[in-house]
């Protein structure tokens, strides 16, 4: 984001959020120039950074700075950290594009079995469903052949039991 695209971002926001005329507005536009990018790179945050990178990027770059280097092996040594912070980034970021997911719901086993069987996409909107699910007693399961059989109750609704099937080897639910 360049500075032009900036400004006028920041005086639709100022305007839509009625900060114009505030003192803390102000006082954080006015601030601006001390604003950090991310990761010691060119995309432009506002300066919000958690504080524990923040903690480890600056001690990183201290023991840098109190180091007997020349001017040229500093910078060369902060060359390859950025390197590594930035290669570190994307391999978070395509962990998390890719990888497996974080299992929130209380229903382990069927997100679990979700996870591998669909994909991301559909995986979220079967996520849905499970959290809508979590609204659900827990009555029993069993087995039937290769099948599981769960059985619950919707919260509010009791006797009225709900089946699910789980196929493992046919991946299906």
């Amino acid at each position: 984001m360049g500075v032009d695209e900036f400004e006028t971002e920041w005086a639709g926001a100022s305007a839509k959020y009625g900060l114009n005329d505030t003192l803390w507005g102000n006082q954080v536009y006015g601030k601006r120039e001390m604003w950090a990018n991310t990761y010691l790179r060119d995309m432009f945050c506002a300066g919000f950074r958690t504080t524990s990178r923040c903690e480890g990027i600056n001690s990183v770059v201290k023991k840098f700075l109190q180091s007997k280097h020349t001017m040229l092996e500093l910078v060369q040594n902060l060359e390859l950290l950025l390197r590594e912070f930035r290669n570190n980034e994307l391999l978070s970021q395509f962990r998390s594009i890719y990888g497996d997911p974080v299992l929130t719901t209380s229903l382990d086993s069927l997100e679990r079995f979700a996870t591998r069987v669909y994909t991301r996409t559909v995986f979220n909107d079967v996520k849905k469903e499970l959290e809508a699910v979590a609204s659900v007693n827990f009555v029993g399961v069993r087995r039937s052949l290769t099948t599981k059989v769960y059985t619950v109750d919707e919260f509010g609704h009791p006797g009225r039991p709900i089946v699910v099937l789980c196929h493992k080897n046919m991946g299906r639910l």
